[in-house]
């Protein structure tokens, strides 16, 4: 997947239309979901990524545990949002990447993933 694709993806999966918003949001969100992952798998996804992208997801360790609502708390900071615009946006960055792996990709992720992430992972097109 190149940039392109991952951005197409995040468009049609979002009310997103502004590709610098989405890189900001795309960058966010994988910044912060690579804190949340353990060690090997961010790479391991973070590979299958953009050049631009993977360093978001290089992360070593043991990933961090935070709730969900820190998880968007954390994306809008990054972001410059609010909390509610920092959900939405991170919805639609999953639902872009979940369109562009394969996957054995995805699932390898969300079993790392709290199941309160549900909000964050278990989502239609964000619209």
């Amino acid at each position: 997947m190149d940039d392109a694709d991952l951005i197409s993806a995040i468009q049609q999966n979002s009310e997103l239309d502004d590709p610098d918003e989405v890189e900001r949001a795309a960058h966010a969100t994988l910044t912060v979901l690579g804190l949340q992952l353990a060690a090997g798998e961010p790479l391991d996804l973070g590979g299958r990524r953009p050049t631009s992208r993977g360093p978001s997801l290089a992360v070593v360790g043991e990933g961090e545990r935070f709730s969900l609502k820190d998880f968007y708390d954390r994306v809008g900071q990054l972001e410059g949002t609010e909390p509610d615009d920092a959900r939405r946006h991170a919805r639609a960055v999953m639902a872009g990447i979940k369109a562009a792996v394969e996957p054995y990709e995805w699932e390898s992720m969300l079993v790392q993933l709290p199941a309160e992430y549900s909000d964050l992972v278990f989502t239609d097109p964000v619209h």
